[in-house]
């Protein structure tokens, strides 16, 4: 049985894998004349030690892709998360963990689009749609229930308005930056997905708390997981390699250099468009 999951955006954002390199190879040993410059890419290194947590969980993105690419999960993502994408930037296919992976569209639960007008702009700033989320609070079931509203509004979204005091429940003792997130979490109840894949730990233990609460009870339809989680869910206890390792050379096109010999690459940030960071590999040619 295939097992559905909504994916977050920040699992898309970390799973690049790679950052661009400038590798320079030599004629001789003694590295005085240049033989040729290749511009491709490495390993992007590791997470500072006070981020190992997130590390940890990013070293499982590998297994959640090939998890869907054996058709063991089935991965979904919406508009609003969507949407989040926009700012985030423009990575290679090559070293994108999930670049092989079909991820399938799903409705919202509620079209913001159909409430609130704009251009594309306007639609994508955190800020407007924290705003549509805390005016949610505010509705109530038989809103837009009237007859003249079912010729435009969409059947889901209709029947998310009736059960609008359960994105209050899971709203209930959030922060106004986590309504995203639970905005997030409705739309896979509603789309009857039991899992929303993320490393956003601090929202993950805020449902989690209010599902252990006994003055409150709160009945978790959709688990908000983490990869490692949810592999071992799947039977998977240690989690699949990387398609490329820490000591290889990748170029454009997909092929692969094992570097033998380099020193500590020097990183500089491309400041125009951050879109790379070069580095400096000195590599002899007779060890290509």
């Amino acid at each position: 049985m295939t097992t559905r999951v909504l994916v977050d955006n920040c699992i898309f954002s970390d799973a690049n894998m790679l950052q661009g390199a400038k590798l320079t190879t030599y004629k001789d040993r003694e590295q005085t004349e240049v033989s040729s410059f290749i511009v491709g890419y490495i390993r992007k290194p590791p997470l500072p030690e006070k981020q190992a947590r997130r590390q940890n969980e990013i070293d499982w993105f590998p297994t959640i892709a090939q998890l869907s690419e054996y058709e063991h999960i089935k991965l979904f993502t919406y508009d609003e998360l969507n949407f989040e994408s926009w700012f985030r930037s423009v990575d290679s296919k090559i070293g994108n963990v999930f670049s092989e992976s079909s991820v399938t569209f799903v409705e919202p639960a509620i079209s913001r689009s159909h409430f609130r007008q704009g251009d594309l702009l306007e639609q994508i700033r955190s800020e407007n749609k924290v705003d549509f989320f805390e005016s949610l609070l505010k509705w109530t079931p038989d809103l837009f229930q009237s007859t003249e509203f079912e010729s435009y509004l969409p059947k889901l979204t209709l029947d998310s308005i009736k059960n609008i005091d359960r994105f209050k429940k899971i709203a209930e003792a959030l922060t106004a930056e986590q309504l995203q997130d639970a905005f997030h979490l409705w739309t896979a109840e509603v789309n009857d997905i039991p899992y929303f894949l993320t490393i956003d730990f601090k929202f993950i233990n805020a449902i989690r708390n209010k599902a252990k609460s006994k003055k409150k009870p709160f009945d978790m339809v959709c688990e908000p997981i983490t990869p490692q989680e949810l592999s071992k869910k799947l039977g998977i206890k240690t989690p699949y390699a990387y398609k490329y390792s820490h000591d290889e050379f990748i170029g454009y096109g997909g092929g692969t250099f094992k570097i033998e010999d380099y020193g500590k690459p020097r990183r500089k940030e491309n400041g125009l468009h951050r879109l790379f960071k070069w580095v400096r590999q000195r590599v002899f040619t007779t060890k290509l």
